[in-house]
């Protein structure tokens, strides 16, 4: 979702259309040449595990051409059914216009995105983070996106959210989301029930499944 209100500048369109008016024909005329098709794009997943799979699977309907880097390589029969082409991550930097990140947070990914990477990436990228805010160097994020070295990201986590602080307020390139995307109304319950489920996978000694993806 982050990477089509990026390419689409849905915010700005709301915020447009919030002021009062319908401003259809003016904001096509002010965005044409700005905006842009997720099919059109090449995106560059950071982690293939359970969620980066997730995600390929959902971009083989936009049509759109998927690069991935992960510590360890994906067999050839994933790497086919999600249309994925393994790289190294500077290779992946330089070649996505839209980079999404899927890691966990530790020693090794912490700002594993700093202002080398970012240099790395293209102008026009856009650079998506759902997974932990420490692995990207915010400070280095604000630098390029300020001095026009990175077209914008899509934030749903934050390295303080704890005290829930949005350290993007200011950049209207910066989209944050408070990290809400897999809550609602069913969601708790059916983590419980898969939680529930693979104790007695485990006991049995069979496979256990992520509770958040199946």
């Amino acid at each position: 979702m982050l990477m089509l209100v990026l390419l689409h500048r849905f915010m700005e369109a709301e915020e447009a259309t919030r002021a009062g008016a319908f401003p259809h024909y003016g904001f096509l005329a002010a965005n044409r040449t700005r905006l842009r098709e997720l099919g059109d794009q090449m995106v560059g997943l950071v982690g293939l595990g359970n969620i980066g799979q997730a995600v390929a699977e959902r971009l083989i309907a936009f049509g759109t051409r998927v690069l991935y880097y992960a510590r360890h390589r994906a067999d050839a029969a994933t790497e086919a059914r999600l249309c994925a082409r393994y790289t190294q991550l500077d290779e992946l930097l330089a070649g996505a216009s839209i980079v999404s990140l899927h890691l966990p947070s530790s020693p090794e990914t912490r700002h594993m995105i700093s202002a080398t990477q970012l240099a790395q990436m293209q102008p026009t990228a856009f650079l998506i983070n759902t997974s932990r805010g420490d692995l990207i160097d915010e400070a280095a994020l604000r630098e390029a996106i300020i001095g026009g070295r990175l077209a914008g990201a899509g934030l749903d986590v934050v390295e303080d959210k704890p005290n829930e602080v949005n350290p993007f307020a200011d950049l209207p390139q910066v989209i944050v989301t408070p990290h809400t995307a897999g809550i609602s109304q069913t969601s708790a319950p059916r983590a419980i029930e898969r939680a529930a489920a693979n104790i007695g996978r485990f006991l049995r000694g069979e496979p256990v499944f992520n509770v958040v993806t199946g």
